[in-house]
């Protein structure tokens, strides 16, 4: 069993992105005394955008993240970013300490922080949270595979579609990824960017463990940002 008084802080990337963009966030946390486990998600950058959907996201993250740091007896807290939301909550179904230990077995999820993320329910996809359940505001698939111009509340945006392939990237990620990150962490961080298999966005997840009776109050905890455009809080 492991002895480590701090829990692991497992990360869950969002759409497009992969632990690469996390890494000062790593660097910070692991120099604070937390050990860190995190993985690129199987939808992003996926050779087969047909099976990478919410299901093969929810298996990676449970079987590689998760399960080897419980079965080494260390408690975790399940740190998940926008898209990261979806799958996150369902693969730690099952996982929390207080259930685990009701089984006998060693360590446990304490906590999930849910940062500008999704918060699905049993059933719902990302695209069923969203306005009229369709792609818009933020993306529009384009069944020629060009250039597609959406409005959004903020401003006007650019996505790219490939219907053929099924993936999705981002063609202004200045804009509504990193406006309000400097030159050059901003050109990194679109450099490393990803495409993202449309089915994920469109696949349901199964039951999430933030509604586990095991899961208290005090073990959930949302962060919601004010500047960023793909989610925004609402004016007051």
């Amino acid at each position: 069993m492991s002895t480590s008084v701090n829990p692991v802080l497992a990360l869950v990337p969002g759409a497009f992105h992969s632990p690469v963009h996390y890494a000062k966030l790593i660097q910070l946390l692991e120099e604070a005394g937390y050990e860190t486990a995190t993985r690129q998600n199987a939808s992003t950058g996926s050779t087969d955008a047909t099976t990478a959907d919410v299901h093969a996201d929810v298996e990676a993250i449970r079987e590689m993240v998760l399960l080897p740091q419980l079965n080494a007896g260390k408690g975790i807290v399940l740190v998940v970013h926008s898209y990261g939301g979806c799958p996150a909550g369902a693969a730690a179904e099952g996982l929390s300490k207080a259930k685990r230990s009701a089984a006998g077995q060693s360590g446990g999820i304490i906590g999930i922080i849910f940062i500008a993320a999704f918060i699905a329910q049993e059933g719902e996809s990302l695209i069923s949270k969203l306005p009229g359940q369709v792609l818009e505001p933020w993306h529009k698939l384009d069944v020629r595979g060009t250039l597609v111009k959406y409005s959004c509340a903020l401003q006007s945006t650019l996505i790219w579609s490939q219907e053929a392939s099924g993936q999705l990237s981002v063609i202004d990620p200045k804009t509504i990824l990193y406006a309000d990150v400097k030159a050059p962490a901003d050109q990194t961080a679109i450099s490393q960017l990803k495409n993202q298999s449309l089915i994920s966005f469109k696949t349901s997840a199964s039951t999430p463990a933030w509604k586990d009776p095991y899961m208290t109050a005090a073990g959930r905890t949302a962060v919601l940002c004010r500047i960023g455009l793909f989610f925004r809080l609402p004016k007051k």
